[in-house]
């Protein structure tokens, strides 16, 4: 029995440069191709589910569907404020995003 290949989740705060964005995405795409498997991985871009669209008219974040709600919430589930709570910020990608 083949399992299938689970996506590849790209994720990253907003003080990530565009063409830095890119050139990651890319790179991922090039691996793949050269894997042959570039038809088998799907790439979820979660930078597109955040901005503007996701704000509130109050000016906060929406309560669901906003990666950046995510990642506020994985830092808040870890004691030390320079990191992030990868096992949150997985959760609610795939239960409020996905």
């Amino acid at each position: 029995m083949i399992r299938p290949i689970k996506p590849i989740y790209l994720m990253n705060e907003k003080s990530v440069d565009s063409m830095d964005k890119k050139a990651v995405k890319d790179g991922i795409k090039t691996i793949f191709k050269l894997a042959g498997v570039e038809k088998k991985i799907k790439i979820l871009d979660y930078d597109k589910l955040s901005g503007r669209n996701y704000i509130s008219p109050k000016g906060l974040l929406k309560e669901y569907k906003t990666v950046d709600r995510c990642l506020e919430q994985g830092k808040i589930t870890i004691r030390k404020p320079t990191q992030l709570n990868a096992n949150t910020i997985y959760r609610l990608c795939c239960e409020e995003i996905a």
